[in-house]
């Protein structure tokens, strides 16, 4: 799947590939990894809860949506919000569950462009819970330090923080 999506990206940025074929492979691989999902039995886990989300405006769910396979397969407890969900509504959802771990991507320019109001927000409103990042930005190590924002720049990384 992931050489699969950096030919994507490759033949995105060359015009060589429309919006409509690229959406049509995205959905066929979001069927699959929702397939393997369904396919594992629920188990009560005691191990911590991750929460899962994308911010206002960014829609590239599926890094997201295969992180959700990793963590139930490994046997965490996954509260999945999907894409483009309002930041306040993290916090309600805090409020009422508990939360150990918080992972979020930004792939999309504006979602990247409001990470600081994002990173902020989640510090000032979640500041007990471990947050983690997936996005390729560079040069704000600045901003995730005073955050507590990990960054996760590398699936084999996020393999072993769950294994």
């Amino acid at each position: 799947m992931l050489p699969t999506f950096s030919k994507i990206g490759l033949f995105w940025l060359t015009n060589r590939m429309n919006p409509g074929q690229e959406h049509f492979l995205s959905e066929s691989f979001k069927q699959k990894i929702y397939s393997e999902i369904n396919k594992i039995e629920s188990i009560k886990s005691n191990k911590t809860t991750w929460l899962l989300f994308l911010p206002p405006n960014e829609h590239h769910e599926i890094g997201l949506l295969f992180s959700r396979f990793l963590l139930l397969n490994n046997g965490y407890n996954v509260i999945y919000l999907g894409a483009n969900v309002p930041l306040n509504s993290i916090k309600q959802v805090s409020e009422t569950v508990d939360i150990n771990n918080i992972l979020f991507f930004s792939i999309a320019n504006y979602s990247k462009e409001n990470l600081e109001s994002i990173t902020n927000y989640l510090f000032e409103n979640l500041s007990h819970v471990n947050r983690y990042l997936v996005s390729n930005v560079s040069g704000l190590n600045k901003l995730f330090k005073k955050n507590k924002i990990k960054l996760v720049d590398d699936i084999d990384k996020f393999i072993k923080l769950i294994s």
